[in-house]
């Protein structure tokens, strides 16, 4: 998809990197919603055995992840903290396929993961197009942060409770979920920086390690190494 938009369209890299991005959330949560109507519910029954939907589900995003992983990697325009993300996401879904179990946790932290993702991605097509003042700019800005915060601290706090609570899920599944909270909440901590620089300070360069804007003085000092 991304070499196909790139030679036909002739969009830039980031560019359609975002744009694969967005079309892979929405296709995730809208698999994972599937998979959570069919169930078992990851918050009630955790640690079931995976369906055939959890599996296509898990191997859709395995496949995007493994091409996030390889393209942040290649084009080094995200921080460590995505890497860091993107390789746990990658082991923790390949185990649960490994190990036949848990995909109803897999894709429950799927579309908590994911569903934010379209919001940011637009929040970056409408700065990189000149909108960043603009008031639908805002909105998306705050409805981005306020469904972030629900679903990665709030699902996702429900989510880390009923797998460590549950003797039927297996130790290594425990443990990525755990790394994978864990990383949440350092995406929350820089996304506080940012609302703090911005609305708080009123700071002109209030960028974050999570929300570096495509027209900050970070993304040009950033874009001037790469180009050397």
């Amino acid at each position: 998809m991304y070499s196909g938009l790139i030679l036909k369209y002739k969009f830039e890299a980031e560019f359609t990197s975002r744009l694969v991005a967005a079309i892979h959330a929405v296709l995730a949560v809208v698999l994972s919603f599937i998979c959570i109507l069919q169930g078992p519910d990851p918050l009630v029954t955790p640690g079931e055995e995976n369906t055939l939907m959890q599996i296509a589900t898990m191997v859709v995003s395995l496949g995007y992840f493994i091409y996030d992983l390889w393209w942040c990697v290649v084009h080094q325009t995200e921080p460590v903290i995505i890497l860091v993300h993107h390789a746990a996401s990658i082991l923790a879904i390949f185990m649960i396929l490994i190990y036949g179990s848990s995909g109803s946790e897999a894709v429950g932290g799927l579309a908590s993961l994911e569903f934010t993702n379209p919001l940011l991605q637009a929040r970056w097509f409408l700065r990189m197009y000149g909108y960043g003042e603009a008031p639908l700019h805002t909105l998306v800005e705050v409805l981005f942060i306020v469904s972030f915060l629900f679903f990665r601290l709030g699902y996702g706090s429900k989510l880390l409770y009923s797998v460590l609570s549950h003797d039927n899920v297996v130790f290594p599944v425990k443990l990525f979920t755990v790394l994978l909270y864990v990383i949440s909440i350092m995406f929350i901590y820089y996304i506080g920086q940012f609302i703090f620089r911005k609305y708080v300070l009123r700071s002109r360069s209030h960028c974050s390690d999570y929300m570096c804007e495509p027209d900050c003085e970070c993304r040009r000092q950033q874009d001037k190494s790469s180009a050397e």
